[in-house]
């Protein structure tokens, strides 16, 4: 029985609304983390922090979850002990030797977990090349042609930030074996020609960060909420100040008591998981039981197998944690973007805010992916305009909308729009709360030390306005003063991804085959059954296929009916089948479908992601019991079609 404890904590959860005030537009302002960073003698041994000073809810992670989902992850995090190495899902520890590499080791890992997790790749290949993160996010890694702007030194640090970059515009993680790490003390410079130039290994669609740089706070405070995120993700990267004095060596325990002496973090590593019962005794001056399992990036011969402990109590683990999400197998032949790093400002503004992002050179293509910056409790609309009027509303054409539970970077999968030449990107932000909407930008800074410093800032292509009929603010032209820091045009963080028409394995001409990147959701209309010639006929097919049961068996010259939980193959790709009204999977609307919809909603019986969206006859995005009703109307014939 669930603890009455774990219920409260969940409703007051749900009803819990930040308040927040912001003004008129407006920058962030510097942390004191960044600005001892930025004044620091060391500041390659030491991770760069956020510039912002935002201190995340740590509440407003949960509150886009489902009840359901809201309780399995709280029961869970109230687990005395959890292991997601023991799992499977992590692998084993490498060795980052001695370059500042960590901050790379520690996304490559949170990757390979990914893809372990959510079925993307086998373990067995789960092992992505840090050192293609290194070389491509530095401005002197090759000889001849660099095609990043990034102000990073080869043997200097980086952050997640720059590995978030990396992912998001297109170049990786690629296989360990495409771009093998070296375990030189320093990297040396190469050809550009040695570059690897393979395609991303798996698809990133999601990344997440949150800080808490407030001295007074404590770490023991987000306890909760990290091992939720552990238990999601199966994996959280943060950043500690590591020194020796703060580890316990023969029982791999680490612990940094705040002493006033730095709070910037000097390494990344990895949380896989948890520990109640570790004692308090086991770490210097700690005076609370129970720590971290992290993962390390010293090789395998360090502490516990490359695995130690991490006091509740230590001061720097919640400052800054992250983790990334990707969820589905995604290819695609184009990946543009409106700035190379990820946004270092946050603006505000005291209404809605649109942001836009042109992009050009474009061939004859499908655009049918985006991927853009958000902040935490900000609603989000996304639009196309294919012909770059971003004054004529009635002209575009909506990609989708959502919530953002974090500050980052999310994904939109859309049916596929043909571009060719230009098209642009408009994002609409506003506030889920009563407070000021916020966005990121990317802004060039004078500071040679900054990793955006003097990047060529592009104008006439982002802009930012309040409303339609208002003014176009073009972003290449902001300039801010902030302490001493002059930032000379601004950028918005949006990418775009397409295919080359010809790469398109799965299309259809019939208005009732909907398909998208991984599915074909077919609407039968006024048939109740879908039989294979039907599917086949209506289907433009590139190359050879297969069609695959909800057992995943090749049953392409046995099948007779096609029904939701089928998967077509073709030329590589693989896409699930949804067929509107057929809950049972067998390819024919009964009246069975609606008892199982009926079934579902008062909990009678579960459904898979694939049948819930079968059960949305409606079409409405949510499974109600009218769902129910239009099948039986349709079965007895009150209805024409579904």
């Amino acid at each position: 029985m669930i603890n009455k404890k774990i219920i409260i904590f969940i409703l007051v959860l749900l009803l819990y609304i930040p308040n927040v005030y912001a003004g008129e537009l407006e920058n962030c302002s510097m942390s004191k983390e960044y600005y001892e960073w930025l004044n620091s003698d060391d500041k390659d041994n030491l991770i760069e922090p956020n510039y912002c000073d935002l201190d995340s809810n740590q509440f407003f992670f949960f509150k886009n979850l489902t009840i359901n989902k809201l309780i399995t992850v709280f029961v869970s995090a109230y687990e005395a002990r959890y292991n997601a190495f023991g799992e499977g899902y992590v692998t084993s520890s490498k060795n980052q030797h001695g370059n500042n590499a960590c901050w790379a080791f520690t996304a490559s890992s949170l990757l390979e977990t990914q893809g372990i997790y959510n079925n993307l790749i086998t373990k067995d290949k789960a092992d992505f090349s840090e050192a293609h993160i290194f070389y491509n996010t530095s401005k002197d890694g090759f000889s001849d042609t660099n095609l990043n702007t990034y102000n990073r030194s080869l043997t200097s640090g980086g952050n997640s930030i720059v590995a978030a970059s990396y992912f998001f515009n297109g170049n990786g993680p690629v296989y360990e074996s495409s771009f093998p790490y070296s375990d030189y003390t320093t990297y040396q410079q190469m050809p550009y020609s040695s570059n690897s130039f393979d395609k991303p290994a798996i698809n990133v669609d999601e990344f997440s960060y949150e800080t808490h740089y407030d001295e007074n706070v404590s770490c023991t405070d987000f306890v909760l909420s990290l091992k939720a995120k552990i238990k999601t993700y199966k994996s959280v990267g943060v950043n500690i100040y590591y020194d020796d004095s703060y580890m316990n060596i023969s029982q791999n325990k680490h612990y940094y008591r705040y002493n006033g002496d730095s709070t910037v973090g000097n390494h990344a590593v990895v949380l896989v998981g948890w520990d109640d019962t570790v004692s308090a005794s086991n770490f210097k001056n700690a005076t609370t039981n129970g720590a971290w399992i992290a993962k390390n990036s010293w090789g395998s011969s360090w502490g516990d197998n490359g695995f130690f402990y991490i006091s509740y109590e230590d001061f720097m683990v919640c400052k800054d944690s992250y983790y990334f999400v990707a969820n589905k197998n995604y290819d695609f032949d184009h990946s543009y973007n409106s700035s190379d790093v990820f946004g270092n400002l946050i603006f505000s503004i005291n209404s809605p805010v649109y942001v836009t992002a042109k992009f050009d050179n474009v061939g004859n293509e499908i655009l049918d992916k985006i991927s853009f910056s958000v902040t935490e409790g900000t609603n989000y609309t996304a639009y196309l305009s294919l012909n770059n009027d971003i004054n004529n509303d009635a002209l575009w054409i909506e990609l989708g909308s959502g919530l953002s539970n974090s500050n980052g970077i999310k994904s939109l999968y859309f049916d596929g729009k043909n571009v060719n030449g230009s098209f642009t990107v408009i994002i609409k932000y506003q506030s889920n709360f009563s407070d000021s909407t916020k966005f990121y930008a990317m802004c060039s800074t004078n500071n040679e030390s900054s990793l955006v410093s003097n990047m060529n800032i592009s104008r006439g292509s982002n802009y930012y306005f309040a409303s339609i009929s208002g003014s176009r603010f073009d972003m290449g032209d902001i300039v801010q003063t902030i302490q001493n820091e002059t930032y000379n045009g601004c950028e918005s963080v949006i990418y775009a991804y397409t295919k080359n028409k010809s790469s398109i394995p799965l299309s259809s001409n019939n208005s009732s085959f909907n398909i998208n990147s991984n599915s074909v959701i077919i609407n039968l209309e006024d048939k109740k059954e879908l039989s294979k010639d039907f599917f086949i006929n209506n289907l433009n097919i590139s190359g050879d296929y297969k069609i695959l049961n909800n057992s995943d068996n090749d049953v392409t010259s046995s099948v007779t009916y096609i029904g939701t939980g089928f998967k077509i193959q073709a030329s590589g790709s693989i896409y699930n089948i949804i067929v509107k009204g057929d809950v049972s999977g067998d390819g024919k609307i009964k009246s069975n479908d609606a008892l199982l919809i009926s079934r579902y909603l008062v909990g009678m019986t579960s459904l898979d992601q694939l049948k819930e969206r079968a059960s949305d006859v409606s079409s409405d995005g949510k499974i109600k019991s009218n769902d129910a009703l239009i099948i039986s109307r349709f079965l007895i014939g009150l209805k024409s079609s579904l």
